[in-house]
């Protein structure tokens, strides 16, 4: 039987590499890809000596035991979830054995099946698997970001906000957790500071963000604490003429926000405006 080392060597490096981030994926332990590349090499290794060490049964499992534990410990020099880490690795290795030994039979691979997999093949089946599992991620986050576009551009509309009877018509948001209302019960709309330029000069909005608000034409101007997770800030905060959804119009106040927040809209809408949004 001919065994080539360089199969050996990428088809262990290959699927320990898969293993490892599968399991630090399912555990949410952050991937050290130094440390990965290292321990699969380690691993790779073992796979290509394995053979010339003359063990058998309860020993041999013991010491693949042993690898098993310092690939894992290997993979990202840190005792963080340890024992679930090398309980999850070698669960996922037996479930990607056989998963291995069912792509051979429908591949029509032939393969004998010991305390090591051999199979008879010219092209390297960690290549194959490698590829495999690389255009399955590939998809997979082409897949999530089309759906999270899709859903994102539900939520998204055009409405008319006049202020100081000018009317400029924006892209905005519906954010189901923006539950912000004045001290009279209206409801705040977040209005992305740079928009401030279509009814504002430069040293007026220089003004407003000041406070300096008798030397700027706004109505009803204030500061309102607002409270986030974690952390707490003061918005400024004036009354609009109005704003129009779908031919709908509502009473609302507008906050002022400079957070890189807004990047396809310029204002995200009130709780109370899902049912013209949605």
């Amino acid at each position: 039987m001919e065994v080539v080392i360089e199969y050996v060597m990428l088809d262990n490096f290959v699927i320990d590499g898969i293993l490892l981030y599968c399991t630090n994926k399912l555990l949410k332990v952050p991937n050290n890809w130094w440390g990965i590349a290292g321990a699969s090499l380690f691993g790779a290794v073992f796979a290509l000596i394995s053979p010339l060490l003359n063990f058998s049964g309860v020993v041999l499992l013991i010491i693949k035991m042993l690898v098993a534990f310092i690939i894992v410990l290997i993979s990202s020099l840190t005792f963080y979830k340890l024992f679930l880490r090398i309980v999850c690795f070698v669960v996922l290795t037996f479930l990607f054995g056989g998963m291995l030994i069912a792509v051979c039979y429908f591949a029509n691979v032939n393969v004998i099946q010991g305390a090591n997999l051999v199979y008879f093949s010219k092209i390297p089946l960690g290549a194959t698997v490698g590829a495999g599992v690389v255009f399955l991620m590939v998809l997979l986050k082409l897949i999530k970001k089309v759906y999270t576009a899709v859903k994102f551009s539900n939520y998204l509309t055009k409405v008319d906000l006049t202020i100081n009877n000018k009317t400029v018509n924006l892209s905005a948001y519906y954010d189901s957790g923006n539950n912000l209302c004045t001290k009279d019960n209206v409801p705040i709309i977040i209005l992305k500071e740079d928009s401030l330029r279509f009814w504002f000069s430069c040293d007026e909005r220089t003004n407003i963000l000041l406070g300096k608000f008798k030397m700027v034409k706004i109505k009803n101007p204030q500061r309102l604490e607002v409270c986030s997770v974690g952390s707490k800030a003061k918005i400024l905060v004036f009354d609009a003429d109005n704003l129009c959804i779908n031919n709908r119009n509502y009473n609302v106040a507008v906050g002022i926000d400079n957070s890189k927040h807004f990047k396809d809209f310029s204002i995200l809408l009130n709780n109370k405006m899902g049912e013209v949004v949605c």
